[in-house]
């Protein structure tokens, strides 16, 4: 696009191909951009997306980035009623401190992650068994509020309100951390972990046995644990004198 005879680079955020980034070409090297769904995924709204343009350099108009969040969660009602289960069943297990709450997730695949008020802390239990805990969790009302909301004690000494984008993304990367480290811990018996990068994993093998030890990475990262039934799982990988990003 040319604007006053100089180039300028456009950034579509919101449809930023079959894996959501791209990789672009910046006075200090190569930057990664996400697009839309990291932002909205975990229940993020306008000043999210327009957060994360803004780390990219990108202003767009106020009603374009509530059309592309409308346009979004409306191509997606599955994300809203999810958000929506998990910040309920915090406020009920909040209200009934002792008594268990459950909320199905994962379509039947995960079961379930089950919300608790002990006497510290409000625990999420997650299907592996591990759970996150939000030390402190009460209910608050806000000055002129007509419901209250939920928040926890943040380890700096301060409280933060416990909602939706919390609870989804603390739930899903929290699942997909115990996933990948049951994996880490089987490759580890098996050959040395040298490095990990976000969801991958990097041995150092002898040239002659690097593709039968990626062969069996590869199956051993497809295994579905036994706390999450049916759950789809793909992964893949290469044999390379070095590391490398795709």
């Amino acid at each position: 696009m040319k604007s006053s005879n100089a180039k300028r680079r456009v950034y579509d955020l919101a449809n930023a191909g079959p894996r959501n980034r791209f990789l672009v070409r910046t006075k200090n090297g190569a930057a990664l951009v996400h697009n839309c769904q990291l932002a909205l995924t975990y229940g993020g709204g306008a000043m999210a997306f327009t957060s994360m343009a803004a780390n990219y350099g990108v202003q767009l108009p106020d009603d374009q980035v509530q059309d592309i969040v409308t346009n979004w969660r409306a191509a997606r009602p599955a994300f809203e009623r999810w958000w929506s289960m998990l910040e309920y069943a915090a406020l009920i297990a909040l209200d009934q401190p002792g008594k268990p709450v459950d909320v199905p997730i994962g379509r039947g695949h995960c079961g379930k992650v089950t919300f608790l008020r002990d006497d510290r802390a409000l625990r999420m239990q997650l299907p592996s068994g591990r759970a996150i805990s939000y030390h402190d969790a009460k209910l608050h009302m806000e000055p002129g509020a007509t419901v209250p909301v939920a928040v926890y004690l943040k380890p700096e000494g301060y409280y933060e309100r416990l909602d939706r984008k919390t609870l989804s993304n603390n739930l899903t990367q929290g699942l997909a951390r115990d996933l990948f480290w049951e994996i880490l811990v089987d490759a580890e018996r098996v050959e040395r972990i040298v490095h990990r990068v976000y969801d991958e994993v990097i041995l150092e093998v002898p040239k002659e046995r690097a593709a039968q030890r990626l062969d069996e990475l590869l199956a051993r990262m497809r295994i579905t644990p036994a706390w999450a039934p049916g759950l789809p799982l793909g992964a893949d990988g290469a044999v390379s004198d070095r590391w490398g990003k795709d």
